[in-house]
């Protein structure tokens, strides 16, 4: 029993860890929807093709600055919701975890239009599963 119980104390621990570590107040980044392979190019995929970049990349980020090729992971959004704003200006709001470059995303808005919300998101998932 005393075995098991030090490696699952050293879990919990690390796990609250990286939860405290996203718990820090909000933040807002504004870039640009890239493929990950371009940012580590240091190149803007090529405009007029999003589609065909889209369907190329296995990784879309959030470049906030392309001199430096300064970008977030934005692990929980889904790759359609980030493919349909490919190459496009959007703001985020949510939580950074600098650990592991990336942003957990509450909201992300198209100039002021709101398109994407972990709000928006679960009410949706809880209309769809109670006409089911």
């Amino acid at each position: 029993m005393k075995k098991l119980f030090l490696p699952m104390l050293v879990s919990v621990v690390v796990l609250s860890a990286s939860v405290l570590a996203r718990a820090d107040s909000m933040t807002t980044l504004v870039g640009s929807i890239q493929g990950y392979d371009c940012v580590m190019e240091k190149k803007v995929c090529p405009i007029g093709m999003e589609d065909a970049m889209a369907a190329e990349e296995e990784m879309l980020v959030l470049l906030v600055d392309p001199v430096k090729a300064d970008y977030y992971y934005m692990p929980n959004m889904n790759i359609k919701v980030l493919a349909r704003h490919f190459n496009q200006a959007v703001k985020v709001v949510g939580y950074v975890d600098k650990n592991h470059q990336s942003i957990w995303v509450e909201e992300m808005y198209l100039g002021p239009k709101l398109v994407w919300s972990k709000k928006m998101q679960g009410e949706l998932h809880k209309q769809k599963n109670s006409k089911l």
